[in-house]
């Protein structure tokens, strides 16, 4: 009787492990498509159109001068708060929709 109340012990233990491994991979697996999903979403408000006029803007002139043409003429862009930095973060583009933000910082 001792041995097969340790063999039910056993097999309730090896139960128990992989059970908890089986649980264990389905969290992982539900973890890594979360976080898949997350990264490869579209989190920023401009789409992938405007990007490539932003894109051909730069190509086309080699520098950021002038940039406020593509804002304005885009009617998507023109509702965007953008701040645009070159190389040496120095601010080459900044449109606040907020007139209360630009009264905050004078002297």
């Amino acid at each position: 009787m001792y041995s097969s109340v340790r063999e039910i012990r056993i097999r309730l233990l090896s139960l128990l492990v992989r059970v908890f491994v089986f649980v264990l991979l389905l969290s992982l697996i539900f973890f890594l498509v979360v976080v898949g999903s997350f990264l490869t979403s579209q989190t920023s408000p401009i789409s992938i159109p405007f990007s490539g006029a932003l894109e051909g803007y730069y190509i086309g002139h080699g520098s950021w001068n002038g940039v406020e043409i593509v804002f304005d003429s885009l009617k998507e862009l023109r509702s965007l708060d953008t701040l645009l930095l070159d190389k040496e973060q120095r601010i080459v583009l900044d449109r606040d929709s907020d007139p209360c933000f630009e009264n905050r910082f004078k002297l």
